[in-house]
């Protein structure tokens, strides 16, 4: 616990650090931390306090009621209303995103403790399967037993290993609360809610693992309210919450829960906050379209971290519309096949979508990369599967990353470069997070097969057993 705190402490230290500069009239740093390359990686520029002053204005104009976020866009235009002018607005805004950072760091502390201390029929299963298990197979060889241990059960508490179960909850909110990027996306002073709906996510995640099915589906509903690209983890998170809860009621296996109760859950919550938006705000059916629209986040897209925005300024544009909708539709393509194939690997389902969405994003940032990251450390069995490689891919991101933001200034502010220099950095970020990707997926497939395999095995020896007995 001491350890914590002053992880905690250091953490809000150096957050705390940037955010005195820049308010200040001086800004030292600010005046890097807040450039136009820095905020094209950091920041999604729909949720930033100029995109809903402006849809605000855009709102009140046209007096149509078409706002794509109406019950958020309510909330900030009393927030303006109280705060009119900028210097105060800047303040609490960068007051809101430090503690939302200490919020989600909290909460996924709390997320791995639940998870360490809860278990799973599933779990204890392959808890067992593992002491038959064929060294050749075993997932800790010699050269990671300083990262997990001889076997995942023989924690030691005084010499904890980096991955020991004991040190999960510090590990997954060390990686978030301690990553350059996040805290620089909260302590930079730039105006913006992001950080909002990663804690959003987190609580999902958090009730999920808890059994508590109201109170997830009402996290993941007003996620996919604000953005509906969230549907993709309904199923995961229905499929988590029934792993864990239907564990804890095992004495009522005639009554186990099934996932639909908690998608019902998340329809009710669905239509109550629609509903809610019709009756306050007065949207329509047409609206209601136009607000779920998938294809609506590739327009305008400005130049990030994904390669989106480059696809499309080289499209035709006869071929736009068709390029907009494949893209905008290709994460939905992993659902179902994730889930078919890794319905006993809940969270690890949550970790697949999380990267693939990091990928796939149109407006990618380096936000949702640090919280994908984050939760790989809950899955430390598939994560001893994984490569030196993905060692390596996660080691290189950096460099990618700080040629882009150098790219960046050399095309759209000095002029002396091209679209061509920041791609390719965007190509390469990219394809060494998909490497990692696909590592972190084949090793969990790994880890499914010789989990079946090491049954397969001791079925065959129990009954060539006894069937020697019986002769």
């Amino acid at each position: 616990m001491i350890r914590v705190s002053i992880l905690l402490f250091l953490g809000i230290a150096l957050r705390a650090g940037l955010f005195m500069d820049a308010i200040s009239g001086k800004a030292i740093l600010t005046k890097y931390t807040q450039s136009e390359a820095l905020q094209s990686i950091l920041y999604d520029p729909r949720y930033t306090l100029s995109a809903f002053k402006e849809a605000i204005f855009v709102t009140a104009n046209k007096n149509d009621g078409n706002n794509p976020y109406p019950l958020v866009t309510f909330v900030v235009d009393k927030f303006l209303a109280m705060y009119p002018h900028q210097f105060r607005q800047d303040l609490v805004c960068g007051i809101l995103s430090l503690l939302l950072d200490v919020l989600i760091a909290y909460k996924l502390y709390k997320l791995a403790k639940a998870f360490n201390n809860s278990s799973t029929e599933h779990m204890e299963w392959e808890k067992k399967i593992e002491n038959d298990m064929n060294p050749l197979i075993y997932p800790i060889s010699a050269s990671k037993a300083h990262l997990f241990g001889l076997r995942f059960d023989d924690d030691d508490d005084k010499f904890p290993t980096l991955f020991a179960s004991s040190n999960i909850p510090s590990l997954c909110a060390t990686i978030y609360f301690f990553n350059p990027f996040t805290i620089l996306t909260s302590a930079s002073g730039f105006p913006s809610i992001q950080g909002l709906w990663t804690y959003l996510l987190v609580c999902t995640l958090v009730d999920s693992v808890n059994g508590n099915a109201p109170s997830a589906a009402l996290f993941l509903s007003i996620l996919c309210h604000v953005d509906i690209y969230n549907i993709a983890l309904l199923l995961p998170c229905a499929w988590l919450w029934k792993h864990h809860y239907e564990f804890k009621s095992k004495e009522l296996k005639p009554k186990r829960p099934s996932p639909l109760f908690f998608i019902f859950c998340f329809l009710f919550w669905f239509v109550v906050i629609n509903a809610a938006a019709v009756i306050f705000f007065g949207w329509g059916l047409e609206t209601l379209k136009q607000s779920y629209d998938v294809t609506k986040d590739y327009k305008d897209l400005t130049p990030n971290l994904g390669m989106h925005w480059y696809l499309f300024i080289n499209t035709f544009a006869r071929y736009s519309e068709y390029f907009v909708i494949l893209c905008s539709g290709f994460i939905f393509l992993f659902c179902i096949p994730l889930l078919i194939r890794f319905y006993n690997y809940p969270m690890e389902m949550v970790v697949m979508i999380q990267l693939l969405r990091a990928i796939f994003n149109p407006r990618p940032t380096l936000q949702d990369v640090t919280f994908a990251l984050s939760l790989v450390t809950l899955t430390r069995r598939s994560v001893a599967r994984m490569g030196i490689t993905s060692v390596i891919w996660l080691l290189a991101l950096p460099v990618p990353i700080i040629l882009y933001v150098l790219d960046h200034g050399l095309w759209l502010e000095i002029g002396s470069g091209n679209a061509n220099y920041m791609f390719f950095q965007c190509l390469v970020y990219n394809l060494f997070l998909g490497f990692f990707t696909l590592d972190f997926i084949s090793s969990t497939l790994r880890r499914d097969k010789a989990l079946q395999l090491t049954h397969k095995n001791s079925q065959m020896v129990s009954a060539g057993a006894e069937k020697n007995k019986s002769e």
